[in-house]
């Protein structure tokens, strides 16, 4: 048994069911704004063998199991990032114990800053593609496991896109990942609008290519923070995270119509 079939029976022992239909990953502030499950369930992230949990201020460490809409949820309440010093493998790899248990469909949620006017401050957006700049791939080759050539042609589902941003109204968008920490400068700011992305951010992308090489639907959704590269004055850490706690009731409400149109 491998370390990600050992991470699967751990947490499936803890939660009471080998049997999970839809994860959800919460991003920076997204942790206030996560949908009520009945018959809740919470592990400490540091309970599953393998798994590290995220240290950095607002992101939770711990997973949220329960039911909505007769599906049966797994929320994290947060996420590792490359910037930590963690690796691609590691930052993937509650993604790729879900799948262990049978699990479908993944909700990607980020804070980002946007490099677009037309998407300002305060707008959720969803993501309709993705731009992986970060300069790694969590699916190279490495010992014993191949590289996989993954068809990343609808990276996001684009018929549960259509779903909810019918019901909420929900622009949409292009999301480029970098690593970070640092953020981005003005002529980065301007070269990821020239290369067509509308927001950008520091997760998401690895989570995304793992989620499709195993075959699962994945919805992405960014609260835009902040303008990126001083479009609108410097930008904190602080700053996203207020921004974010504005907007929770939003937050939330799309992330209700994303588990229900799943």
């Amino acid at each position: 048994m491998n370390h990600l079939e050992i991470a699967a029976k751990t947490l499936a022992s803890k939660i009471g069911t080998e049997q999970i239909d839809l994860f959800v990953v919460a991003g920076s502030g997204f942790r206030d704004a996560l949908p009520d499950l009945g018959g809740k369930v919470t592990v400490a992230m540091r309970e599953v063998p393998g798994l590290l949990a995220p240290a950095v201020e607002g992101h939770g460490a711990e997973f949220v199991f329960g039911t909505r809409d007769r599906k049966r949820v797994l929320i994290a309440t947060g996420r590792l990032h490359m910037y930590e010093g963690y690796s691609p493998d590691e930052v993937v790899f509650a993604t790729r114990m879900v799948r262990r248990l049978g699990c479908q469909g993944i909700i990607l949620t980020n804070a980002a800053g946007s490099v677009d006017h037309d998407f300002p401050a305060g707008n959720l957006v969803a993501i309709k593609d993705q731009m992986n700049l970060t300069g790694r791939n969590c699916e190279m080759a490495r010992p014993g496991v191949k590289a996989a050539f993954t068809d990343m042609m609808d990276a996001y589902d684009p018929r549960w896109l259509v779903r909810v941003a019918r019901e909420t109204g929900i622009a949409q968008g292009v999301y480029a990942g970098l690593t970070g920490p640092s953020y981005e400068t003005a002529a980065e700011a301007r070269m990821l609008r020239l290369l067509g992305a509308n927001m950008v951010g520091m997760s998401t992308v690895l989570e995304c290519i793992a989620a499709r090489t195993l075959g699962m639907k994945v919805f992405g959704l960014s609260m835009i923070t902040n303008m990126a590269g001083g479009l609108a004055g410097p930008v904190d850490h602080a700053q996203v995270l207020a921004a974010a706690a504005s907007r929770k009731d939003q937050m939330a409400a799309v992330l209700d119509s994303a588990i229900e149109s799943f």
